[in-house]
């Protein structure tokens, strides 16, 4: 909302719903359609799940540029609301691969540790964005979100060809 507030001159209002409608849409589509979508592309090949996990990511990684090259409001919201769609589309494959990968007894642990990591990391880029936002303005901070959901997707492609099927044996040997 303030990056809507400080760039459109738009009321507090105006901007906090600027700042969270897209989001929140984006976020609410996309978690639907993405655990339909982990469901059924794993239902022959369970391992596609981080393979969508990793596309998504990568689909979504250049949206967030717009805030340094697109400075129309439409076009914003529309890359906006499209990032948190694929991000959260592939997001709603990580509780299903876990389960996939770990024995049912350690299921609510990693849950536990997946959930307290997302805030600690969360928490701490609110912190570091505020350090940023001086040097680099919010748009600037925004767009930085391009390389760390991009580097997320690499990740998980790595992970997806170097590792995922070595896991998944191990897991089924244990069962």
């Amino acid at each position: 909302p303030l990056y809507f507030n400080e760039t459109f001159h738009m009321s507090l209002g105006g901007a906090g719903f600027s700042g969270t409608f897209p989001v929140q849409a984006g976020s609410m589509v996309g978690i639907l359609a993405g655990g339909y979508f982990s469901d059924k592309i794993a239902r022959k090949i369970i391992k596609r799940r981080m393979l969508l996990h990793g596309l998504c990511y990568l689909a979504g990684a250049p949206l967030l540029l717009a805030f340094i090259w697109i400075h129309s409001y439409g076009l914003l919201v529309i890359c906006i609301f499209t990032f948190w769609l694929l991000r959260t589309l592939g997001a709603a494959n990580a509780n299903p691969l876990l389960c996939d990968l770990l024995p049912e007894k350690s299921w609510s642990t990693a849950f536990g540790l997946m959930n307290t990591s997302n805030c600690l990391a969360g928490g701490a880029g609110i912190l570091i964005a505020g350090y940023l936002k001086r040097d680099f303005g919010l748009a600037g901070v925004f767009a930085g979100i391009s390389g760390i959901t991009l580097l997320a997707g690499v990740l998980l492609l790595i992970g997806y060809r170097f590792f995922l099927d070595r896991d998944l044996a191990s897991q089924h040997h244990r069962q």
